[in-house]
């Protein structure tokens, strides 16, 4: 099955996550990402501005992807997922989801392995309220992998919004009214995720966090 194969990939491995938080740019942390033995993003990430590698880094191993009906990837991102060598993305929705069977039709011709976290969004929704974001949803399918440790850097639960150029974004206001929904809870409640946050990284000494999310989560 590939839900193991996926665990041998991930298995002692020293796992970063990188989170799309503006408050990365200008942290030239790229080189120390790239040094990491996996590489994971999420959702739009790619393709990464050029100009941002230094921040961001320039590799992606693995990709977590919600496969939103307005957010479904296009011909060009698979196009890239082929040139920078993506190995695994990993989705929050059954396989029998009619967007996951559309996604199933929309990789196979190319050389991507395909999982998906289901059942993991029914475990979170014992703590959390409303809609899990994704960042919580990968969190928690990495730590049930048999990996070495996770590393979380540019997650801040929307406190500094997208860095300009995620999911192709150009226009500081629109990233703002994003983040400013985010952070009001119509779509994922923040208080009861940062709680659960703070509970697996209390728990699971896997888990790392940067400055900025350990400040949120001790707070």
């Amino acid at each position: 099955m590939l839900e193991k194969e996926y665990e041998e990939y991930l298995r002692d491995k020293r796992v970063i996550l990188v989170g799309p938080a503006t408050y990365l740019i200008g942290r030239n942390q790229g080189e120390e990402i790239d040094n990491y033995d996996i590489v994971v993003r999420m959702n739009n990430s790619l393709p990464l501005p050029e100009e941002y590698h230094k921040y961001l880094g320039s590799r992606t191993d693995v990709l977590y992807h919600g496969l939103f009906s307005d957010g479904f990837p296009q011909e060009s991102e698979k196009q890239h997922w082929r040139e920078i060598n993506l190995k695994w993305i990993v989705s929050k929705l059954g396989k029998s989801n009619s967007r996951s069977l559309r996604f199933e039709e929309f990789i196979k011709d190319i050389d991507i392995k395909w999982i998906t976290t289901s059942k993991v969004r029914r475990e979170i929704s014992k703590y959390t309220k409303k809609s899990s974001s994704q960042g919580t949803i990968t969190i928690v399918h990495l730590l049930q992998q048999p990996i070495k440790y996770l590393k979380v850097i540019g997650c801040d639960f929307y406190q500094t919004g997208y860095y300009l150029g995620y999911k192709g974004l150009q226009d500081e206001e629109q990233i703002e009214n994003i983040r400013k929904i985010n952070q009001s809870g119509k779509i994922h409640d923040m208080d009861s995720q940062i709680k659960y946050w703070a509970k697996l990284w209390k728990e699971d000494d896997r888990l790392k966090v940067d400055d900025v999310l350990e400040k949120i989560l001790t707070q």
